[in-house]
């Protein structure tokens, strides 16, 4: 097995606002902002739009939105490594998007480039699909609560974990779409599992692990062909939990 290599990623230029005011005319309606300046909404904007093209599975989940979705995008977001579905202290529903570490992702047509041995990484799309339709089940389980109960964090648990599943499908349903990550009989694989190590996050996508090393805002990812990193290690499972 070949020495890891670690490469500390560079943030990916996203696309101007000039640029998304033409790429995301379709996309935009479909998002209320909050707590966002003009120029962040507009690069979230631009990148939604292009995954809403690359792939019809990432168009699916736009058009299942409905009522528009209450957002949030800035460069950085404590506490949030891509993205997340809910505000940390209330609870209650907002798709939110860490703009740098979403932009150190690898698009789609990156990751095609890159070597076989590490172009089975997340990519971009993958994660804002999650996130995306993680957001819009959870908003739906959030209205469906009981109103009356004094505190309305009340139940969280079980509304996130319905609403992850319906993330890890997503997510599922996009790398498929793209087609990057393929077994040797030709058929599409998401990640399987991933557990926790101090300030590193390991992925595993069928034998190979994916490492996310955090340090405030810097991320640097780490690749692992052939290996799975987290037998030794507490696991949580992803697609096993969504059947």
């Amino acid at each position: 097995m070949r020495r890891v290599l670690y490469a500390l990623l560079t943030l990916a230029v996203l696309p101007t606002p000039s640029i998304a005011s033409t790429q995301a005319g379709g996309v935009a309606a479909r998002f209320t902002f909050v707590d966002t300046a003009p120029k962040d909404a507009a690069a979230l904007l631009a990148e939604l739009s292009r995954c809403t093209a690359e792939t019809h599975a990432f168009a699916s989940i736009i058009a299942g939105i409905g009522e528009p979705l209450t957002s949030r995008a800035a460069q950085h977001i404590p506490s949030t490594l891509f993205a997340a579905s809910y505000d940390a202290d209330s609870k209650a529903p907002r798709f939110a998007v860490s703009l740098v570490a979403i932009g150190k992702l690898p698009t789609a047509s990156t990751a095609r480039a890159w070597a076989r041995d590490s172009s089975w990484a997340f990519t971009r799309c993958e994660v804002l699909a999650h996130e995306l339709a993680e957001s819009i089940a959870y908003r739906a389980l959030w209205a469906g609560r009981d109103a009356d109960r004094s505190d309305p964090r009340s139940g969280f648990g079980a509304r996130f974990r319905a609403a992850h599943r319906a993330g890890l499908d997503a997510e599922a349903a996009v790398g498929a779409a793209q087609a990057i990550r393929l077994t040797p009989a030709g058929r599409p694989y998401a990640r399987s599992h991933e557990c926790f190590e101090g300030a590193a996050i390991h992925i595993v996508f069928g034998s190979n692990t994916q490492t996310l090393l955090i340090h405030r805002d810097t991320v640097a990812m780490a690749y692992h062909p052939g290996a799975d990193l987290c037998p030794v290690l507490r696991t949580r499972p992803s697609r096993a939990a969504s059947g």
